[in-house]
């Protein structure tokens, strides 16, 4: 790595080591002079608790393009190009680090390093990846494109603008997905049979998504609780109305319109705090 260079003047591992400061002044908060998406301003706080050791991000940030010397073509103008580097790059980490442990999530980042610049945040989500690896992934490629942002002519320059952009894109679409994915709390009873448990909690699931959802709203998921009869079911319909949480109450007509059931509003973030003392449906 140290003999090869990533760009004229730079080696490699020069490369890695530049981006390993930036991403530390991410993690930091160490941000003057920095351009920075308005991902990074709205979620700070979610991604940061969200990351991955700080050892796998040193390693990683370090020796993400650890494969290049081994993928390297320059072509008759003379430029340099890395051909599938992230691949052969995770496969040089895995020969000389092995995979046990934190090294195994090391050699994942690394195969993964280029997603956020190539791909969309569909095909991204499609990977199903665990929320520390999409935030090690999103802040490391920041870390990158500021580290070669002398290559590109500054962080004014069209290239850098370019690919900024993406990037805000991409990850304003992922942490949307991971910190504002809404959730419909249905409360039903546990004197009702288990069927009528599910019917009822479905019936006044329906009657909050009319109420409260959006037509082109993402789909939220649904969560279902159950209280221990319908003055329990009473109480806690109050207090959730009290604190300013809309909700949806459903009354069976074929229970002489007994109260059975209530929904809340898609729920998201710090708002479905006041839901972590309802009981799970068994």
């Amino acid at each position: 790595m140290q003999q090869c260079e990533q760009a004229a003047g730079q080696s490699i591992l020069d490369h890695g080591l530049s981006v390993w400061e930036q991403l530390q002044k991410l993690i930091n908060d160490e941000t003057s002079g920095m351009r920075l998406p308005q991902w990074y301003a709205s979620y700070k706080d979610q991604i940061l608790s969200s990351l991955h050791s700080p050892y796998i991000l040193e390693q990683y940030a370090t020796y993400h393009d650890c494969g290049k010397p081994y993928c390297l073509e320059i072509d008759a103008d003379g430029k340099r190009h890395f051909p599938d580097h992230a691949e052969i790059s995770r496969q040089t980490y895995e020969k000389t680090f092995g995979t046990e442990g934190d090294h195994g999530i090391i050699a994942e980042l690394i195969g993964l390093d280029m997603i956020c610049h190539t791909e969309s945040a569909d095909q991204i989500a499609g990977r199903n990846l665990s929320d520390k690896t999409l935030c090690s992934l999103l802040l490391a490629a920041l870390a990158e494109l500021h580290s070669n942002a002398s290559m590109f002519g500054g962080i004014e320059s069209t290239s850098f603008k370019i690919k900024f952009k993406k990037l805000e894109k991409t990850g304003n679409r992922l942490c949307k997905r991971m910190f504002d994915h809404a959730y419909i709390y249905s409360i039903t009873r546990k004197d009702l049979s288990i069927p009528q448990q599910a019917v009822q909690a479905g019936h006044a699931a329906i009657e909050a998504s009319r109420a409260y959802l959006p037509k082109d709203d993402e789909h939220p998921s649904l969560i279902i609780c159950t209280m221990k009869g319908e003055s329990q079911l009473e109480r806690a319909a109050n207090e959730l109305t009290a604190q300013g949480i809309r909700i949806k109450r459903f009354y069976e007509p074929d229970r002489n319109n007994e109260f059975t059931a209530f929904a809340t509003e898609p729920l998201t973030g710090e708002s479905r705090k006041a839901m972590r003392k309802f009981q799970l449906m068994k």
